[in-house]
């Protein structure tokens, strides 16, 4: 694979016809999405018997775990009267809704129609259903045409001694958290304080290089002294990279990825996993201090409304007291600040900006490959894949 060159960044990268944050489903992007496995929800958001609404590209959907523990994924309204299907009751073989009583099989198939007769009516009244998986603590699913491809994995998790898994939401298009991931050289301004301000990352600003993988790309952080950070973006939507360690027993920097999921074109959602390398009683202490660290942050104010306060000068990010969330509150502000769809037009990228130039590329190449009705890129995520920290 070759290197992306620093005369790469020049060109424009825009087109109207192929825009990158647009996801409804006649979309050239929202069709590239889906036709990947996707997580919707955390696996400990729905228990057996349970059923709740979920909302990705540009469209909402039902999920439900029967009582034996399977989930299901179907369509987001009863097509009876278009009520809500997940406030109705999930049965051992399907879903029933509260308005009237219309009872759905796990495979969409309308079983029961309380007060009609007419056996042939119910037989050709179905819903949509999409394939499911749960897998590292999330529920991920195909929802786009045709069979799914297989499902990939990612090995260097499934050995991991425990697995923290958290999701949150931010009022922006995906795209710019995407581009955000593989920004080696934000790490020094934006975080400047935080998570990363004595890992070792931030004593100088590195060169950046980047290179096209069989899975995606590789964005290169190389310091003076010939360090070299690698983050992995895994094809449309994923981020994998290292994150210093945090709690009490943990001695290893964790391996952490990510997926960029659109809600709407100004709303997104990302799913996070890091494999944590602690074990024993040391599991328990970590969780332990998880959930303590998470109580504190729900009795502060909320991460958004202070970020918000940043953004309209009321405060400066200097004047935030040290809070565990302040990560997320520094990407909250440089991203939201971006407006909720950036305007790439008015860009001016540089010779930090080559991961950046690059996924775009990779990602107009695609659209366009789709818009033609061209085969698309087979991405293949190799054998324990897993980032450096460049340390």
């Amino acid at each position: 694979m070759s290197m992306m060159s620093p005369e790469a960044a020049s060109p424009d990268l825009w087109s109207t016809k192929r825009q990158f944050e647009q996801v409804s489903p006649a979309s050239l992007a929202g069709r590239f999405m889906r036709s990947f496995w996707q997580p919707i929800a955390m696996a400990t958001q729905i228990e057996p018997g349970r059923a709740r609404p979920v909302h990705a590209f540009g469209e909402s959907f039902t999920l439900y775990r029967t009582p034996d523990g399977t989930l299901n994924l179907t369509e987001f309204r009863c097509p009876h009267r278009r009520t809500q299907l997940s406030t109705g009751w999930v049965e051992s073989d399907g879903i029933r809704c509260m308005y009237h009583g219309w009872k759905f099989g796990t495979d969409g198939q309308c079983k029961e129609v309380p007060g009609e007769d007419n056996e042939n009516y119910i037989r050709r009244i179905k819903l949509k259903t999409y394939p499911v998986r749960e897998y590292l603590g999330l529920v991920f699913a195909y929802v786009g045409d045709g069979e799914p491809p297989e499902m990939p994995r990612y090995t260097a998790f499934e050995d991991a001694s425990y697995l923290d898994v958290s999701t949150y939401f931010r009022d922006c298009n995906y795209f710019q958290n995407i581009e955000n991931g593989i920004d080696e050289v934000h790490v020094n301004f934006t975080h400047s304080t935080g998570l990363f301000e004595h890992s070792g990352l931030n004593e100088e600003v590195p060169q950046v290089e980047a290179e096209q993988t069989s899975y995606g790309l590789v964005a290169k952080g190389v310091r003076s002294d010939g360090r070299v950070r690698e983050t992995h973006l895994l094809m449309p939507n994923i981020l994998m990279l290292k994150l210093p360690p945090s709690a009490e027993g943990e001695n290893e920097w964790r391996n952490y990825i990510s997926w960029r999921i659109p809600v709407t074109d100004t709303l997104h959602m990302t799913f996070i996993v890091q494999g944590v390398s602690i074990a024993g009683e040391d599991i328990d202490k970590f969780i332990a201090a998880r959930d303590e660290v998470n109580a504190q942050i729900a009795a502060l104010e909320s991460f958004k409304d202070v970020s918000r306060r940043v953004m309209s000068g009321e405060i400066a990010m200097s004047d935030i007291p040290p809070r565990p969330d302040i990560t997320g509150i520094q990407d909250y502000v440089t991203q939201v600040g971006q407006g909720e769809i950036v305007d790439r037009s008015a860009e001016h990228l540089g010779r930090s900006d080559l991961a950046i130039v690059l996924l775009r590329r990779m990602w107009e190449r695609e659209l366009r490959a789709l818009e033609m009705g061209e085969p698309l890129t087979s991405w293949e995520v190799p054998e324990m894949l897993a980032p450096t920290k460049g340390l």
